[in-house]
Parts: structure tokens; sequence; C-alpha cells
């Protein structure tokens, strides 16, 4: 008996992820791997990560739920400016930073 490729992976998921630079406090571009989630309606970052980047946090008070129904309260946001590999595109982000997983 043969599987198919489809019946075999049928519950496997694929996430889109990307390579982004983010300059840290002194002006430095560190890569980050990131998921692009078109359906997203903020940008989300680890304490840990904005931690290492060393910039200020600013005060927000935010509500964000995740899978299953958790809900975590974000309290800090930072401002990073992102950019490409080639540095042909440069924009600057309100990450939201959250404690933990939203799962």
């Amino acid at each position: 008996m043969s599987v198919s490729s489809s019946q075999k992976h049928k519950n496997d998921i694929i996430l889109s992820t990307c390579i982004i630079y983010v300059e840290n406090s002194v002006g430095e571009k560190v890569p980050l791997r990131v998921l692009a989630d078109s359906g997203s309606q903020v940008s989300l970052l680890r304490s840990s990560t904005a931690d290492f980047l060393n910039l200020r946090k600013l005060k927000t008070d935010m509500l964000v739920s995740g899978l299953g129904g958790s809900n975590v309260n974000i309290k800090s946001k930072i401002k990073g400016v992102i950019s490409n590999g080639s540095g042909s595109y440069k924009r600057v982000v309100d990450f939201h930073v959250y404690p933990k997983l939203l799962i």
C-alpha cells in the first residue's frame, strides 16, 4: 500500500518566516527570523529579544488573545527600525513586548 504525500502530511502546517534586520541601541543591524502573519493586527516581540536589542521600552496597555483563548496583558512596546538585507527598505515599527508565548 502506498501513501500519497498529501496523506502523510495531512496535519502539517507550514508557517511563513523571513529574516529582517532590526537596529539595536547602538545602531547595529541585528538579524531576526520572524513569523510573517499577514492577518496579525500588531507586531509582537519576545521580552528577551527586546532586552537583547536594548531599546527603550515605552508604556502601553493592551490585552492580546492567543490560541485557545489565552490572554496576555502587554505593558510595554519598543520602536524598532527594520530593514531588509540590502538596506533598500527601511521602516519604523512598533513592537509590542510580550513576556511569554501566546499558545
